[in-house]
């Protein structure tokens, strides 16, 4: 059986149609392979509800070109500090988040549909905040980073 592929792992997949029968082969090709799609990051923060809407906007995180596969969104917090997660592709089924809830930075899990359970708390507010997420393939592996930093203010 060969191994599972992570991502970049590239495959030739072939259909093989003779009459009504059909047939589909795959192989997985040698090499590391090249990173995944880049796709699109958003915040999904307690912060950024609209005042008269039951679900949150998620605003689209902007790629950082200081390093590879880095993503960064400046937003204040309100007075209470707040709760956010990294969704991809405005997919929920795609959603970045700690182990626990009210996490600190630190461990990133996903992406998944079980991020429910799971969210960053960035305590106090009323500041500017820097929020940055990178995800790179560094040996094969999907490594995954979420940080933030108060900004000062203006």
């Amino acid at each position: 059986r060969a191994p599972a592929g992570g991502p970049g792992a590239q495959y030739r997949v072939r259909l093989a149609v003779a009459g009504k029968w059909r047939r589909v082969d795959w192989a997985r090709l040698p090499g590391p392979g090249e990173a995944p799609p880049v796709g699109k990051y958003y915040l999904n923060a307690s912060w950024s509800s609209g005042a008269n809407s039951a679900e949150w906007d998620l605003a689209e995180m902007e790629p950082d070109a200081s390093a590879e596969g880095l993503f960064q969104i400046v937003t204040r917090l309100p007075v209470g500090g707040g709760y956010f997660q990294i969704v991809r592709n405005r997919d929920f089924s795609q959603v970045f988040h700690p182990p626990e809830l009210s996490a600190e930075a630190g461990e990133v899990l996903g992406p998944d549909s079980g991020a429910w359970r799971a969210w960053w708390r960035v305590p106090g507010g009323g500041s500017q905040v820097r929020i940055l997420f990178q995800r790179t393939l560094q040996s094969g592996q999907d490594v995954r980073c979420v940080s933030w930093q108060r900004l000062p203010d203006v």
